[in-house]
This record gives structure tokens, C-alpha cells and sequence, in this order.
């Protein structure tokens, strides 16, 4: 029998290495473009031999003819809205288009105007031509594969290198208020659920649980055994927790299921390896 054909654009980054391994655990042959920064995560995740890369525009085309259905993980950037933007107008003309779940990071949507374009003309074509295009945006999401840079990263390497019995400069952090925040890994199970409906519909992917910076603090800090006290300085103000419109619990079965301290704590684990590879 054949697999179905998933095909991903922007597999770089640790978002798109989960939702290659998470598609090709369910028997799914998965192609991507923008593989090389994920050569790392896809390693760790062992689907290195699981992902064929396309390396030209050609070979793209012929993927999204073929595809069962297509993630496109925006970025805001030329590069990528060009690839995407070619894709939904190669698919739009087919008699039995692929679906098309379009990703977004909500908290990148403001300084993205393209996207929030695009978003607005894949509900179009959905309504109008009734094809089977959604969007998916994002709140805050980590994993152990994530970014170096991102809040809970920072947090979990100041308190593992405590643990370490290094003595750190305190770290200063931007406090951006109680935010929703989820397990990257989890997430990509929301994506793959949302393509599978026979009518998607634009979602926001959450956890429906908040976080606070001081909250992360102390849940690591409980993990490594290590008293944050003095290995921080927090700035900033607390904002507001924007409100979902439509969330994927309520329309696609899918729920949560790592939040909270066991969220902080998820992040944790493995830090020494992650860490050794930065």
C-alpha cells in the first residue's frame, strides 16, 4: 500500500523536525523544504533517513500535486512566503487539492504582515471555493529542541549551570506577564489532527494553562534542587492573556496534556545534552 504524502514547508526548526517525526510514526511519507538547519533536531528525534529534502522548485511542484496534505510553517520571510504562496496557487487548481494547514506563531503575527494577509485569503478560498484550508496559530510553545534564546531556555540553562556548581552572573528577563505556553511535541499532534478534518476551520493551539515568568523560576528551580533567589532580575510588566477565539479542544478532540510544573519540568529534562550541543 502506499503511505500518504505529507509535505512540509519550512522544516527547519524544532516545530517542523516533531511534526516529521509525529507523520512518519503514523506511516506517512514526509518531504520537506528547508531541512538543513533541522539536520540536528532531526538526529535527536532519529528520522534523519525519515525525511526526503526538495531541493528544487520542480521537485516541489510535483510534492504538492501529489501530497495528501500540507503544513506551511510561515515566517514571515520572502523566501518562505514565496514558496507557500506558490504552493497554494498550485494546489488551488486541482480537482482534489491537498489539505492545507497554514501555521503561524501568534506572537510573530503582529511584525507580519504577509501572513496576515495570507490568512485572510486562505479563509476566502475556503468559503468561496470550499477547499480545505485552515490556519493554525500558536501560542507559546518549547521543547528540548527548541531555540537557545527563548524565555524558558534561558531560564533552564541560568539553573542548570547553578546546579553545575557554576556561580552565574544574575540573568536579567523580560517579563511578558502570565502567557499560554505548551510542549512543542504536543502541538504538532493539534496540526496533524486539524488536517484530518473534513472541513478544517481556522484554530488557535493552546494549552489553556497560563505561565508566569516566576512561576517557570521556581518549578525549574525545584527540578535542578536550586534556589532561583539572586540568579534572576525580572523587568517588565505584566500583560494581558489574549483570549482564544476558536480553539482546537472544542472542535478536534485534541487537548494538552503537558502544562504547568509538568511543562517546566518537561523542558528540563535532557538539559545537560542540550546544553552541551549550544
Amino acid at each position: 500500500m502506499t503511505k500518504p504524502l505529507a509535505l512540509i514547508i519550512g522544516a527547519d526548526g524544532h516545530l517542523g523536525a516533531y511534526l516529521a517525526r509525529l507523520l512518519d510514526a503514523r506511516g506517512h511519507a514526509v518531504v520537506a523544504t528547508e531541512t538543513g538547519m533541522a539536520q540536528e533536531a532531526f538526529s535527536a528525534l532519529g528520522i534523519t533517513d525519515s525525511v526526503e529534502a526538495l531541493t528544487d522548485d520542480a521537485a516541489l511542484d510535483t510534492a504538492a500535486a501529489a501530497a495528501n496534505a500540507v503544513y506551511a510553517i510561515a515566517d514571515g520571510t520572502g523566501g518562505r512566503d514565496a514558496i507557500i504562496d506558490s504552493v497554494v496557487e498550485r494546489i488551488s487548481g486541482l480537482s482534489r487539492p491537498p489539505r492545507l494547514i497554514h501555521v503561524a506563531e501568534l506572537a510573530n503575527l503582529p511584525a507580519q504582515a504577509s501572513t496576515r494577509r495570507r490568512i485572510g485569503a486562505l479563509a476566502v478560498l475556503r468559503s468561496e471555493r470550499r477547499l480545505p484550508m485552515a490556519t493554525a496559530l500558536l501560542h507559546a510553545h518549547d521543547s528540548r529542541l527548541g531555540s537557545a534564546h527563548s524565555l524558558p531556555a534561558r531560564i533552564v540553562a541560568q539553573l542548570h549551570a547553578a546546579a553545575q556548581g557554576e556561580a552565574p552572573p544574575p540573568l536579567e528577563i523580560e517579563d511578558p506577564g502570565p502567557a499560554d505556553w505548551g510542549w512543542t511535541a504536543e502541538y504538532v499532534d493539534a496540526l496533524s489532527r486539524l488536517a484530518a478534518m473534513e472541513r478544517p476551520v481556522d484554530s488557535q493551539v493552546m494549552s489553556g494553562a497560563t505561565l508566569n515568568v516566576a512561576e517557570m523560576m521556581a518549578h525549574a528551580g525545584q527540578y535542578f534542587r536550586v534556589d532561583p533567589t539572586g540568579l534572576f532580575v525580572i523587568r517588565g510588566v505584566a500583560a494581558p492573556v489574549p483570549s482564544p477565539a476558536v480553539s482546537l479542544a472544542g472542535v478536534a478532540g485534541w487537548r494538552a496534556m503537558t502544562i504547568g510544573k509538568d511543562l517546566v519540568q518537561t523542558w528540563c529534562e535532557g538539559a545537560a545534552s542540550r546544553f552541551a550541543a549550544w
